[in-house]
């Protein structure tokens, strides 16, 4: 049994049970290859190159198009399988998409906000030639590609469309569009008053003190809470 904490950033390690009675164990990214929970994530080890630095920033914009790749072991996120798989590995605000092919390695999807000389901000785009030279079949091509967006809707989409055209019989599950949601309440209340002074100022002489009536107040408040979509909707 698997502890599912909704991970909004991809895990190093995992908690588990053998039995609903056993102590739970931690297990690391060392000696495992892969895990999921059923209907909800997969996650896979891979040894990767990645840039992890965050290239939508635009108050920190790099002046080079070139990203900075380190070797890494990470636990990816399993988005699309199939004759292409897409995998995603965020940190906060920043998400890194990758691409395994039967006949090519895993590498990073290449996306990269950057600044030029009179500091306009430009965009490498190089992840959408990727597509182009890894994936092929006849619902590929430049159009359906141009306007691809480096985020997960469009890539999970894209990389759906080229399996099923690779293989019309695959079963893809249907993904849940998560999103947080908005609680609203009302806050009325009643409060109850009294008051009973003593000695209430040195320059004023009160030997039996100051007792006012009980009074009954009225209140009335409206909240709102937004609810994340991650860690099971505990945020």
């Amino acid at each position: 049994m698997i502890k599912n904490i909704d991970w909004y950033n991809n895990p190093v390690d995992f908690i588990v049970k053998n039995s609903i009675k056993s102590d739970p164990v931690t297990i690391s990214i060392k000696s495992v290859k892969s895990f999921e929970v059923y209907g909800d994530s997969k996650y896979i080890r891979k040894e990767v190159k990645i840039d992890k630095h965050n290239s939508n920033d635009i108050n920190n914009l790099s002046l080079s198009r070139k990203l900075k790749l380190e070797n890494d072991v990470l636990f990816l996120k399993v988005i699309s399988e199939g004759d292409a798989s897409l995998y995603e590995w965020k940190k906060g605000n920043i998400n890194k998409y990758f691409i395994e092919t039967e006949n090519s390695e895993i590498e990073q999807l290449v996306f990269k906000l950057y600044s030029g000389k009179n500091r306009e901000i430009k965009e490498n785009n190089r992840f959408k030639q990727q597509l182009l030279n890894k994936l092929k079949c006849s619902s590929i091509n430049y159009d359906r590609v141009k306007n691809l967006k480096y985020k997960l809707s469009d890539l999970s989409k894209f990389f759906d469309n080229y399996n099923l055209c690779k293989n019309p019989n695959l079963i893809i599950e249907k993904k849940e569009n998560r999103k947080g949601f908005l609680n609203y309440s009302i806050r009325p209340g009643i409060s109850f008053y009294t008051y009973d002074f003593e000695n209430i100022d040195s320059f004023i002489n009160i030997n039996d003190g100051i007792e006012l009536d009980n009074e009954t107040g009225f209140r009335f408040g409206f909240e709102i809470a937004y609810v994340l979509p991650f860690n099971k909707n505990k945020w």
